[in-house]
Parts: C-alpha cells; sequence; structure tokens
C-alpha cells in the first residue's frame, strides 16, 4: 500500500505552467537560449513518459487490488451462504421446538400480533397454540333463497344443497353500473353453532357475511368468516356477494321480425357457450333477420317484375304510336286538301 501511495504522490508533481520558462526570442536567434529551450522541453518530456508509466503502475495496482477485493468477498458471501444453508438442514431436520405454555383458552378475548395485526381465534391443545379451524361439526342446509336485484337468466342455485358449485348467467342491456347483487340465505336443519363460514367465491367479491339466529337477530363476521370467529348458535347465514364482471356481445335483429322468446333463446345459448354444452340456436332464424331477407328478396322481385310489365308496356304503346303514324301519313296522302282552309 507504501508503494501505492508512493505512486500517487509522485503523480501529483507537476509543475502549475512551463510556458514561462521558455523565452522567446526576437531579432538575432541566440543558440545558448534555443538550446535552454530544447533542453528544458527534453526535460519536461521525461517527467510527462515518466508519469505515464506511474499512472500505468497505479491502473495495474487499482484492478489487482480490486479483483483481490472482489474474490475475497465472494468468498466470505459463500461462507455465509454455506452457514445459512446448515442452519436451515439443522432446522429442518429439527422440525420445530416444543415448548410449554400458561396460556388461559379465551375465545372472547382479542389477540394482538407485535405488529399490531390482530390474530385469528386460536386454542391450546397439548400446550401448544393451534388455529381454531378444526371442524367440529359440519352444518348441512336445508333450504337456499336468493335475492338479487336483477332477472336472473340462467341459474344452479340448488347444487349449493349438495355441496357443489354454483353459477349464475345474466343477460343485460348493458353493464349494470353497481355490478350485479345476490344475497343468499342459507337456512340449516337446525340450529347449530358454527365457529367458521367457507366461501369460495370466484368472479365476485363477498360484500357481507351475517349470522341469523332464531330471534332474527343477525351478526355481521365479514372480515372473521374465513378466519373463525366467537363460537354463535345460529340457524341460517347470509352472505351477499357482487359481480362486476361482464363480457359484451352484440346481436344484430329485426324487431318487428323477431320470435317473440328471442332473448330468451340467446340467454340458453350463450349460457350453453359459457358451460360448454350444445345448442341449436338458429340466429338468423330467431332473430328475423332470414325472414327480412326473404322479405327483401321478395320485394326486389316484384320490382324486377313491375319494371318488366313497364317495359312491355312501353313498347306496345310505342308499336302503336307507329302505326297510327304510319295511317295518318296514308291518309294524308290520299287527302291533301282535307285540311286546306284558305
Amino acid at each position: 500500500m507504501e508503494l501505492f501511495n508512493d505512486y500517487i504522490e509522485k503523480a501529483k508533481e507537476m509543475e502549475p505552467t512551463f510556458e514561462d520558462k521558455i523565452v522567446a526570442q526576437k531579432g538575432i536567434m541566440r543558440s545558448e537560449s534555443f538550446n535552454e529551450n530544447f533542453e528544458y522541453i527534453e526535460r519536461m518530456l521525461n517527467k510527462l513518459y515518466e508519469k505515464t508509466r506511474i499512472l500505468q503502475n497505479i491502473s495495474e495496482y487499482t484492478r489487482t487490488f480490486l479483483k483481490t477485493q472482489v474474490v475475497g468477498q465472494k468468498e466470505e458471501l459463500y461462507e455465509l451462504l454455506k452457514e445459512a444453508e446448515t442452519t436451515r438442514d439443522s432446522i429442518k431436520r429439527d422440525g420445530y421446538k416444543k415448548r410449554t405454555l400458561l396460556f388461559t383458552e379465551d375465545l372472547t378475548a382479542k389477540k394482538i400480533d407485535r405488529d399490531g395485526i390482530e390474530i385469528a381465534p386460536t386454542s391450546v391443545s397439548n400446550g401448544a397454540i393451534t388455529l381454531l379451524g378444526k371442524e367440529e361439526e359440519f352444518v348441512p342446509i336445508k333450504e337456499v333463497k336468493v335475492d338479487r336485484e336483477i332477472a336472473l337468466t340462467q341459474s344452479n342455485n340448488k347444487n349449493i344443497l349438495d355441496g357443489e358449485p354454483v353459477r349464475n348467467f345474466y343477460l343485460l342491456d348493458g353493464p349494470a353500473p353497481h355490478g350485479v347483487a345476490e344475497t343468499y340465505k342459507l337456512e340449516f336443519e337446525k340450529e347449530s353453532y358454527v365457529t367458521q363460514i367457507d366461501i369460495q367465491n370466484v368472479n365476485s367479491d363477498i360484500k357481507v357475511v351475517e349470522l341469523i339466529d332464531k330471534t332474527n337477530k343477525k351478526i355481521q363476521v365479514t372480515k372473521q368468516a374465513a378466519t373463525g370467529f366467537k363460537r354463535q348458535l345460529v340457524s341460517s347465514v347470509e352472505v351477499t356477494i357482487v359481480d362486476t364482471s361482464y363480457r359484451q356481445v352484440t346481436y344484430e335483429y329485426d324487431a318487428t321480425r323477431m320470435s317473440s322468446d328471442f332473448w330468451h333463446k340467446v340467454a340458453q345459448k350463450e349460457y350453453a357457450k359459457e358451460m360448454g354444452l350444445s345448442n341449436s340456436f338458429d340466429l338468423e332464424k330467431e332473430s328475423g333477420l332470414r325472414q327480412y331477407k326473404e322479405d327483401y328478396q321478395t320485394y326486389l322481385n316484384s320490382v324486377s317484375a313491375w319494371e318488366a310489365e313497364r317495359n312491355a308496356v312501353d313498347q306496345r304503346n310505342a308499336q302503336m304510336q307507329s302505326a297510327y303514324e304510319s295511317a295518318y301519313s296514308a291518309w294524308a296522302i290520299n287527302n291533301p286538301g282535307a285540311y286546306d282552309r284558305s
């Protein structure tokens, strides 16, 4: 490092200026001054060459130094990674550490984590903290009631009773400004204790989840529905979902010729398309476009027939006029003075 510092200090040794060292000659040239000037220039060139060599040495030393530092840091990083992997493998082998906690089971009290976020309800089992998510009893659903603001087109809501997915289909004139909302009321076969409600929604947002007891009192558990909540004795559950997604489809139709159940058949066709089912919907027929084309062709045919008839009449009139003019000419020749009143 001392050698490197010496290089730096030597590179700094540079005269501020050399213009005053060279004296310009006027008139008669003096060989002595001329030689002194060239001697000075030669000396300065030698110093410049020396400093150039010093800069080359500095460059090589810097490259070697940085390479050494990078290699050293890389090796140190590899050692840290190796230590981390060893620790990870040790933890993986150990699984987890058991520690008995003196913890009182209180489902009504809120448990706050160190970052201030509320922890989902927990339970103590054999001295270990566990999530209160175990299924003690499956509550069967007796009846499903659905309240909606917009008329439904197709649905399989009854699938809920069998634990199967539900898909509803709406056919609207345009996108609903606030989306399509549905409120499901799931009535249980009997009053049951509930601690968690599992809702798997697709293409929709869960807005409200409420528990309803036998007195029709409602308890909102929207935020805690999936994670768990204090055990409640309820007779039904209400879930409100909103769907703002839609697919725009354009249909051409003739309002005076379309079938009376055109939109119903369109809904069946679109639903079948979404569900991957076959459908024999004839768009041209049901929309009235085929009848429109047929009526228009009939109109064109009648216009062509009328034009043909008009041409025939014009031709007959031309023939009659020609015959009349020929007869008149013959009569006028035979009666030259018939109309001479002079």
